[in-house]
């Protein structure tokens, strides 16, 4: 596809009729002044957005061409098909209609031509007017991709000069919108580059929604046959538990009471009074025991000397006094001792008679249940179980098919992993073996910079780990070496050229563009540089290339004797200028 011919309805506009090789336009660029102050920042010229436009770019996210500024307006624009015929574009802005039109010769005017093959279609429904213009394309090269994805790569504002590969429209999205179509474009399989990022994104999102699934539910894969044994559990309560509900047999629920009752309750309540006699007796004992003196009386003590015949001498009754009186010290550390234990018993007391207190309440509301009257009132307690125990139920099945989808996913995701390995290993061999068409590209690129910049570069892909992979280009040396200069930034335009010219020319024989416009590629450049430029679209548009550029006629290059570089006229198809009311500008008024 080539460009032929770009006009309007209005008589001020200037007509441009491209040449089928070197096209140059030259002079003022116009630029809305609400649109930007600095020309050099600008993304593109009018000229690129309007052909843009007439390529039928989607203007949900706003066009100024649809603006009031142009309300009046109907724009055109003829293109050459690969087959040797014409097709005019017509889009009336605001109303985003537009119409095609068929015609075997070029360089028409169809602004009065009131049949078009295919009226009033918008960008956007059913008579999509981007669907049937592709069609008319019929392009063999990315003939599964969307002609207006790669456009811009022919197509480049000034904007897209900061990376050969990435253009600026999709900075903001995935690599996967754009790095499988260049690879394709640049002479691989772009489907296996494609699939890789469609496999890694859906490892992601598997592996996320397992993650999710754990938070949620609280699981882990191996705790299965955990939640499994529950699950029987809980089934056989409730299946015992509702079949005593449907036959209003009781007998099993208070059973159930009952052993609860004399095995334990009563058990502890036997266990209790026991603790609670022996206290009150060890009590009593103690008790007593303080309240008794220990004395001893001399006179019989005497009688019972006598009994045994034994001489007691006199001086004895002295020592037994003070006996007597060391017997009275002992007795009263007896007594404090004493105290002391009766106080730890009457504590124990108080505890045993609180525990047997709650026991007789536990026990009496055991007692209640089994000496319940209303057997409705029964019916409703074990249908409350059930419905406790079927929730219960319900969260460990939960459980269980939460474990089951983590399990399913992580076989999944190791699908996953198989195709991916298998993918790159088919992408690390097309990197590695080449492809015919690969290869031509990369010598076009090489060829190209070595024309312009006089410098050595390669066109290179890196693979990563995860089977995404970078373009890169580097310069080398004479060893083929990459270079530590970095000239990647100071060269970036003719990098960008290069490859876009690189791309063009060998697709020149298959159905595809066979136009680049590149738009102030020569402005800020070394004019040695700018010459090899000239010289080189001149060389390639021979081939079958159109070539179109624009430039301000200040970066018109000067040559090594101090002249001004020669442009063929042939070549300059529109010249603007500068003229105060606005009649060398492109719509006839400034903006």
């Amino acid at each position: 596809m080539k460009l032929s011919k770009l006009y309007t309805n209005n008589d001020n506009f200037k007509t441009v009729i491209f040449n089928d090789f070197v096209n140059i336009i030259i002079g003022r660029i116009d630029f809305p002044e609400n649109k930007v102050s600095n020309a050099h920042n600008l993304g593109k010229t009018i000229i690129v957005r309007l052909i843009d436009y007439l390529l039928l770019k989607d203007n949900t996210k706003g066009e100024y061409f649809d603006g009031k500024t142009f309300e009046d307006y109907i724009f055109f624009l003829e293109i050459k098909l690969n087959n040797g015929k014409y097709a005019t574009i017509k889009r009336r802005p605001n109303s985003n209609l537009v119409s095609i039109k068929l015609h075997d010769i070029g360089k028409q005017n169809l602004i009065n031509e009131t049949y078009w093959d295919y009226d009033n279609y918008t960008i956007n429904g059913k008579k999509n007017a981007q669907t049937v213009l592709q069609n008319l394309l019929d392009f063999n090269v990315l003939s599964e991709i969307k002609y207006r994805n790669s456009l811009t790569y022919f197509l480049r504002g000034q904007e897209d000069y900061s990376d050969p590969f990435q253009l600026k429209k999709y900075t903001k999205g995935k690599e996967k919108n754009w790095k499988p179509m260049l690879f394709e474009l640049l002479g691989y399989n772009g489907k296996v580059l494609a699939e890789i990022f469609e496999i890694n994104e859906m490892m992601k999102i598997t592996q996320s929604e397992i993650e999710q699934l754990k938070k949620n539910y609280n699981v882990k894969e191996k705790e299965l046959d955990k939640y499994q044994s529950i699950k029987e559990v809980l089934e056989s309560k409730i299946k015992l538990l509702s079949q005593q509900s449907e036959s209003f047999d009781f007998y099993q629920h208070e059973a159930e009471i009952s052993d609860e009752l004399v095995q334990q309750i009563e058990a502890e309540i036997a266990s209790l009074n026991v603790e609670d006699y022996n206290i009150k007796l060890e009590i009593q004992a103690i008790t007593e025991s303080i309240d008794t003196d220990i004395a001893y009386d001399y006179d019989d003590v005497f009688e019972l000397y006598k009994e045994f015949q034994i001489l007691f001498p006199d001086k004895l009754k002295k020592s037994y006094e003070e006996l007597n009186e060391f017997n009275k010290k002992i007795t009263n550390d007896r007594r404090l001792r004493l105290n002391d234990i009766l106080s730890e018993k009457l504590d124990r007391q108080k505890q045993v008679e609180f525990a047997l207190a709650t026991l007789n309440k536990k026990r009496i509301s055991a007692l209640s249940k089994l000496s319940e009257l209303e057997t409705f009132q029964k019916f409703k307690d074990v249908q409350k179980e059930v419905i406790h125990l079927s929730s219960r139920l319900k969260d460990v099945i939960e459980k269980i098919n939460a474990i089951n989808a983590i399990s399913e996913k992580n076989v999944i995701i190791g699908e996953y992993k198989k195709k991916l390995e298998e993918a790159k290993h088919s992408m690390l061999s097309q990197v590695q073996s080449g492809t015919e068409k690969g290869r031509q590209i990369k010598k076009n690129f090489a060829d190209y910079i070595k024309f312009i910049i006089g410098s050595d570069a390669v066109l290179s892909f890196e693979p990563l780990s995860t089977g995404n992979l970078n373009f890169r280009f580097d310069f080398i040396n004479s060893n083929g070496e990459p270079t530590k200069e970095n000239k990647g930034h100071t060269y970036m335009k003719e990098i960008c050229a290069c490859m876009d010219l690189a791309i063009i020319n060998s697709y020149i024989n298959d159905s595809y563009y066979r136009f680049a416009f590149h738009d102030g590629c020569l402005d800020g450049d070394d004019p040695k540089f700018a010459i090899a430029y000239l010289e080189l679209i001149k060389k390639l548009s021979q081939q079958g290339m159109q070539c179109i550029i624009t430039m301000i006629d200040s970066v018109v290059p000067k040559q090594q004797d101090g002249t001004t570089y020669k442009l063929d006229r042939s070549d300059i198809i529109l010249e603007l200028n500068d003229a105060p009311d606005g009649s060398g500008t492109l719509f006839g008024f400034k903006f």
